[in-house]
Order: C-alpha cells, then sequence, then structure tokens
C-alpha cells in the first residue's frame, strides 16, 4: 500500500464537486504533510514517532502497543477500543461503510480509482518519501491521458501543474 497514493485519492474523493478537481490544492496539502514529517522528525528527534498508517489497519494490537510505549503508558486493552470523544467509533470507511472495528478490508481499494496523472504527480514530486518509508513506485501509463470526467479546462491546468511544480521542484535541488 502507499499511503502517499491513497491520500490523493481520498483528499480528490473529498474535494470532487461533480467532475474532476484542479490538483494544486490537493498536492500542495501531500507536501505540506510530508515537508512537516520530515522537519518535526529532524527538530524532535527521539521525540517523534513515525506510524505508517497501514500498520494501524493490519495489526493495530502491535501499533497501539508500540505506540503506548514510545509514550511511556501502561498498555491497556481499552487502547483497543475505538472510540470518537468517548462514543463508539464505526472504523474507518471513508465511503460510510460500517465496521465493528479499525478494518483492512478496503486498504487498497485506491488502487481501482487513482488516475496515471496522480500517479505521475506523486513520483515526481515525492520520491524522497516514497523511498523513505519503503512505499511502491507505481508506473503511470500516459500522464497526459484524460480522465473521464475532467472537463478540459481543468485538464490543462492539471498538465500544467504537474510540469510547472516538476521543474520548480528539479530547479530547487
Amino acid at each position: 500500500m502507499c499511503t502517499h497514493h491513497k491520500n490523493l485519492v481520498s483528499l480528490r474523493r473529498f474535494k470532487n464537486k461533480g467532475s474532476y478537481p484542479f490538483l494544486n490544492k490537493i498536492i500542495h496539502s501531500l507536501y505540506n504533510s510530508f515537508y512537516y514529517l520530515e522537519k518535526n522528525q529532524q527538530l524532535l528527534q527521539n521525540n517523534y514517532l513515525v506510524i505508517k498508517y497501514e500498520y494501524i489497519l493490519t495489526d493495530p494490537k502491535d501499533t497501539i502497543k508500540r505506540i503506548a510505549r514510545f509514550s511511556n503508558l501502561s498498555m491497556d486493552n481499552n487502547l483497543l477500543v475505538s472510540t470518537s470523544l468517548d462514543e463508539p467509533w464505526s472504523g474507518n470507511s471513508t465511503t460510510n461503510q460500517k465496521f465493528e472495528s479499525v478494518s483492512a478490508k478496503q486498504i487498497n481499494n485506491w488502487k481501482g480509482e487513482i488516475q496515471n496523472i496522480e500517479i505521475t504527480m506523486i513520483n515526481k514530486l515525492f520520491p524522497f518519501t516514497l523511498k523513505k518509508y519503503e512505499y511502491e513506485y507505481l508506473e503511470s501509463q500516459s500522464p497526459y491521458k484524460k480522465v473521464s470526467d475532467e472537463r478540459f479546462k481543468v485538464y490543462i491546468k492539471n498538465r500544467l501543474y504537474r510540469y510547472l511544480r516538476g521543474l520548480a521542484m528539479w530547479l530547487l535541488r
């Protein structure tokens, strides 16, 4: 699983207002997340724990134990009960599907929804984090292929943004 790709698909789904969106704000949001992830690790060093989301989904008990140990908390089974504001929480669904607890059932659904332009942007803009966190590098078939519900104006903006953002990142090296 690649959190980069999954996050982009989830954010796009959230921002979608009936047609494929201009990706600049979504990409900028991902960039800020990864920037501060790295910055916080540098500044806080041993006082900062990075947990991959998929670990929470695939091995919640060991992941919670690791967080408790890091935080100097005693492990208690109540830590394994999903709640939100002290109310039972029905899982981790972005599709309004109800779960009894945290579930990895939909962990790879994003693979059926990701678009070539999104794969290309992730690969070009975040190669460092893909490598550092051992995420799979996906091959994009054609970043110029139009997404089915992408308006022409948005198509042009997304392809120019991909090019200009990639150029800016290259120049900043």
